[in-house]
């Protein structure tokens, strides 16, 4: 009997069919006989059917909470044009979907009652004498629970959706996508707390909406959910929260609110927008230890070199390609979570490690490109966060790391350059150099790495060989000036610098070496200086 009222609830399985029970299929269910009098056009106006009221008071309203079907056989209004005037209108004003009229044997209407209608464009239609009323409540009825166990079903198939993304790793992207599919006509987009776009609905059928994101988070304020109207957008938007702190902003927006149905998948998009920031945040917390721990056993020292080649491959860095590392020296106020994020964005591409230490980040780029650093500050920039950027020079990672981390922590603390700016250790003269290192902590490290074995072997060999090295870079590493210095023929020279780089592991005739071994013996005279 009602096939025409269970066809509503049947959805494509390639596609969500929005779920609502409407006046105009309640119509066509012919075993009704159900018969338009007034506004069929406008029988999708005022929303889908909520429920059923049957009435026959002048005023029923007290018992309407708005989306309701009203019947009546207007007994109560009878004879009264205006009560029947004043009847339509106030079961319009508290949100009736429409009003059916019983008709009596006389199978008429009120004029009043229809020239009501008419005027508010009030759908009105009328029931066969020989039709009970329960007749219409039983299949609206049926309709709702129809309504009901498809939207169950449709939460299921998003559910799973959802879920196959994220298992998967189908990204932010894909759970916007199966957003939009459960949610024709709506385009999605997720921002993080800067208004930089993470992920969008691009790609699916209809028009994608612009999504002005600095209005709508003037109209949140203070508040995680808002539902505005922004000129003819309607949007929908919704904080996420993970870990305690809001970590990006979920907008959707589509020429109409969202209907209950609607805000049910989205509810179920955020929820599933959430596991899949919380896994990613749980794995870059895991990588940042590994990572912090690389640091730290770099900068003591106390790790062998082969340990740590093995340790940055497993991170992804290959041992024996080109490294420069950078430097962050940034504000105090600036959430290290936050820096830590935002530096993983721009560096995973590279590739590249981000880590902390002695509170400075440090970024470890293979491959470098000059670009990466300028794009830190540029960012930090939009963002009103206050940062510097020391650069080291290139060289091949796990022989010279702390070598490089030195020159990156040493540009990057000079104050009198100021924030928002990248330092290259090759823009400093030596002097400069020395004069920041020196009061680092690390600079006895640094001076032992570099020269220590050299010291050692002259002391126990009664050797020249740190002599021959200053007198070396000091003639501007030209082996006639500097053999002639020493008193020496340049064969000897030679074999001495090449047991300096047997011994140090470092060529001193090679320009990737200078620059250590020039900071490490200026370094070394001011130490002796100050004795």
């Amino acid at each position: 009997m009602y096939n025409e009222i269970r066809q509503f609830a049947k959805h494509n399985e390639m596609k969500a069919v929005l779920l609502a029970l409407w006046l105009d299929t309640l119509m066509a269910e012919s075993s009704l006989g159900l018969t338009w009098i007034v506004a069929r056009d406008k029988s999708r106006v005022r929303g889908p059917i909520q429920w059923v009221h049957i009435s026959d008071l002048p005023d029923p309203t007290p018992w309407l909470a708005g989306g309701e079907l009203l019947l009546t056989t207007g007994l109560g209004v009878r004879g009264d044009e205006a009560l029947q005037e004043d009847f339509i209108r106030r079961v319009a004003e508290y949100g009736c979907v429409g009003v059916g009229y019983s008709l009596g044997e006389d199978g008429l209407v009120p004029p009043a009652l229809i020239s009501a209608a008419e005027n508010i464009d009030l759908p009105l239609f009328t029931i066969p004498h020989q039709v009970p009323l329960i007749a219409i409540t039983k299949a609206v009825s049926l309709g709702i629970l129809e309504e009901q166990h498809g939207v169950l079903n449709q939460a299921v198939k998003m559910h799973r959706g959802v879920l196959r993304v994220i298992l998967q790793n189908g990204g932010l992207d894909g759970l916007l996508r199966v957003a939009a599919n459960f949610t024709p006509g709506y385009d999605y987009r997720l921002y993080d707390c800067f208004g930089s776009l993470l992920a969008n609905s691009s790609g699916l059928e209809g028009p994608e909406t612009h999504i002005p994101f600095a209005e709508v988070t003037e109209l949140m304020g203070e508040s995680e959910r808002c539902r505005a109207r922004i000129r003819d957008v309607h949007i929908e938007a919704s904080a996420v929260r993970l870990a305690g702190d809001v970590q990006a902003l979920l907008v959707a927006a589509g020429a109409r609110p969202m209907r209950e149905t609607e805000l049910l998948y989205f509810e179920q998009a955020l929820t599933g927008i959430t596991l899949e920031l919380a896994r990613r945040l749980s794995f870059r917390e895991q990588r940042r230890v590994r990572v912090k721990e690389l640091l730290e056993d770099l900068w003591s020292q106390s790790v062998p070199a082969a340990t740590i080649s093995r340790r940055m491959q497993r991170l992804g860095i290959d041992p024996d390609a080109k490294v420069r590392v950078l430097c962050i020296r940034f504000a105090a106020d600036l959430p290290e979570p936050l820096l830590a994020s935002f530096l993983e964005d721009i560096v995973g591409a590279v590739p590249g490690l981000v880590g902390l230490h002695d509170g400075r980040f440090y970024c470890l780029l293979q491959d470098p490109q000059e670009a990466v650093a300028h794009e830190i500050v540029s960012g930090a920039k939009a963002r009103g966060w206050l940062l510097q950027v020391g650069q080291s020079t290139t060289r091949v990672g796990s022989t010279d790391m702390l070598v490089m981390l030195q020159e990156a922590r040493l540009v990057a603390g000079t104050a009198d350059q100021g924030y928002l700016s990248v330092q290259n250790v090759s823009d400093f003269g030596m002097a400069g150099l020395v004069a920041t290192l020196y009061e680092s902590p690390g600079a006895s490290t640094f001076i032992e790495r570099t020269l220590g074995q050299l010291i050692e072997h002259d002391e126990r060999e009664s050797a020249f060989l740190v002599d021959t090295l200053r007198k070396y870079l000091q003639n501007g590493s030209r082996p006639g000036p500097a053999a002639r210095e020493l008193y020496i023929h340049r064969h000897t020279l030679t074999y001495r610098l090449e047991r300096i780089h047997q011994i140090t592991g470092r060529d001193p005739r090679s320009g990737e070496d200078l620059l250590a071994f020039g900071l490490a013996l200026k370094l070394l005279e001011q130490r002796e200086d100050k004795g």
